[in-house]
């Protein structure tokens, strides 16, 4: 294999990907700045009616679609439907349904000195946009800011930061066959490499998505060039239970958002917060829910493998670390077998935060749990992370509830639930911290790729205005006027000093 081909991990499927070169990342960018000419300029009803297609082939191929994701990611079959073909069936419903509302132009008002004219704002679309997307929810990571990207009138240029063959070929084939303009959604093989190279071919924007260490390079690289960036990153996500949550669906909650995915995904449960006179309760009920996991492939099987060999290590270092400082294992803890990337669905317990596991992005199927006594202290150790994507606040209280949403430092909160707000396309996802920053999904996941262009328009027949030259006192005057009365605590002007000061200010 010579240096610049790269293979899909599987253990039952190689196939190589040659890596796209510098000439062709600067032939691609060409195209694609010669298609946004024509696809811009597209009704929005136009560009809607592909997604349309888009949606309808994705119903229809949905079958085919699981099959080449759990092939290039080793997810169970239902977590593939669930969590990257459905979410981007309901995103582009969604934006089928309230594009037209976002994007149309808006009047907006016009203060009463600028008396005759009209204010507007109208969306244009961008450009290029250059998408980097994780290797954790390839599909839905890559589909979803393209087809937001598409619907507003750009065009892409889309670069894996892990080439998946299988998927690579999964995407032009499904643009294909809905006949979008050749062009307009390109994609790229090579990794972070490629996207520096990408990020050099100066895109309109850059949407980074993947983990926080790879994507600043990126991002970094992009600043210097004044190229806007969207980052959605990593989180370290907590849970935090109360003693007077229901801790049977606050356990349930806490296995499947720890190991859906494998514990592979922005959400992911990494840390659980339990309160103590609920916590021996809490931890037997959790032991036992994660040793009757079912590991393995196909339908029966609950939870599949880590996406690569990578991610492994970075796992088996994480809990070798929080061992060596004290943590217990309270199962799980390996790899099944070395010829698969299974893991055992893992407990820690007796952690603290000096630990790595409690520190930095995990991205494996490993949960630690530890104890808190008092309100403040569970707010304090959730918020004690370098990243603020969400978190899942449980109790009865609805007062607790308000509380501790006031006091998070994350973007992303459910209370009594879990990554539920991540599957309801009118809300904003978006981070802090770490975590970056940029939103995905609702209005403002779609007016991100527009350019608001304020328009004001003056329909009287005035030769000059009173803000023009030549100043003089009187002008002076006049403002003083207008602040002191609109925008102080002096009384309102009479009738005849307002008379006066709009007779001025329309002179």
């Amino acid at each position: 294999m010579s240096h610049n081909e790269i293979f899909s991990f599987d253990p039952s499927h190689v196939e190589p990907l040659e890596e796209t070169s510098p000439e062709q990342v600067t032939e691609a960018m060409l195209t694609a700045r010669t298609v946004f000419s024509i696809w811009k300029d597209y009704t929005l009803a136009q560009r809607l009616e592909y997604m349309k297609q888009l949606r309808l082939y994705l119903v229809e191929h949905s079958e085919n679609i699981v099959q080449k994701i759990v092939l290039e990611t080793g997810k169970v079959p239902v977590e593939a439907l669930m969590t990257e073909v459905f979410t981007t069936i309901e995103l582009i419903r969604y934006y089928e349904k309230h594009a037209s509302s976002i994007l149309k132009a808006k009047k907006v008002s016009t203060p009463l000195f600028m008396y005759g004219r009209q204010s507007e704002v109208i969306y244009r679309p961008m450009g290029v946009i250059g998408i980097v997307s994780p290797e954790i929810q390839p599909f839905q990571s890559a589909m979803i800011p393209i087809v937001t990207a598409l619907i507003a009138g750009n065009t892409i240029l889309l670069c894996p930061s892990k080439p998946l063959s299988a998927l690579h070929h999964l995407f032009e084939e499904i643009f294909a066959a809905i006949s979008l303009p050749t062009g307009a959604v390109q994609i790229l093989s090579g990794g972070n490499r490629v996207a520096e190279l990408l990020v050099e071919a100066k895109p309109a924007k850059m949407y980074i998505s993947g983990s926080s260490h790879a994507s600043k390079r990126i991002y970094q690289k992009a600043s210097e060039q004044m190229i806007p960036v969207e980052l959605q990153l990593g989180g370290k996500d907590a849970m935090i239970v109360f003693a007077d949550a229901d801790l049977e669906r606050a356990t349930n909650a806490a296995v499947w958002g720890a190991f859906n995915n494998s514990g592979q995904s922005r959400a992911t449960i990494d840390r659980l917060y339990v309160e103590y006179s609920v916590y021996g309760a809490l931890i037997t009920r959790l032991k036992e829910k994660t040793e009757a996991l079912r590991i393995g492939q196909g339908h029966e099987a609950e939870m599949g493998s880590i996406s690569s060999v990578r991610q492994l290590q970075l796992l088996q270092q994480q809990i070798a670390d929080a061992v060596q400082k004290g943590a217990t294992l309270l199962c799980g803890g390996k790899q099944i077998d070395e010829n698969h990337l299974y893991f055992e669905p893992t407990i820690l317990v007796d952690v603290d935060h000096t630990m790595k596991i409690m520190k930095e992005e995990t991205n494996g199927p490993v949960i630690a749990v530890m104890p808190f006594s008092t309100d403040e202290e569970a707010i304090r150790l959730a918020n004690d992370s370098d990243y603020g994507l969400g978190c899942s606040i449980w109790s009865r209280s609805t007062k607790r509830l308000e509380m501790a949403v006031q006091q998070m430092e994350v973007r992303n909160i459910c209370l009594n639930d879990i990554h539920a707000q991540m599957n309801n396309p009118n809300l904003p996802m978006s981070g802090m911290k770490q975590s970056g920053f940029g939103t995905t999904y609702g209005p403002d996941g779609l007016l991100a790729y527009c350019h608001p262009i304020s328009i004001m328009t003056y329909k009287g027949s005035k030769a000059e205005e009173f803000t023009w030259y030549p100043y003089d006192l009187n002008q002076y005057e006049t403002f003083q006027m207008l602040i002191q009365s609109f925008y102080g605590k002096k009384k309102k002007l009479a009738p005849k000093e307002m008379k006066e000061l709009y007779d001025k200010l329309m002179k």
